[in-house]
């Protein structure tokens, strides 16, 4: 029993270091952690993960899913038209 234990301390340890690589990468880019879960799911998943498979895996609300990848896709918009306008 204790090899068992000795191994969930060591994932533990795993799980937090990479959460903690997750929030560092978050800052960088301004986002939230909901944000960049829902975000790192997006880009591994593709097209086809819907808005139930996105708010189930990443443990987030509907309407934090929701607001979170259309303010994403506001900001997108925003930025390309300043960038068309700019030329």
């Amino acid at each position: 029993m204790g090899n068992l234990s000795n191994i969930m301390r060591d994932l533990f340890v795993i799980q937090a270091a990479i959460g903690g690589v997750y929030h560092k990468a978050a800052l960088k880019l301004k986002l939230t952690d909901s944000e960049i879960d829902i975000f790192s799911l997006l880009a591994m998943e593709g097209d086809g993960c819907n808005q139930t498979e996105l708010y189930q895996k990443t443990a987030t609300s509907k309407s934090t899913t929701t607001m979170s990848v259309m303010m994403r896709i506001l900001m997108l918009c925003i930025s390309r038209i300043i960038s068309v306008c700019k030329v």
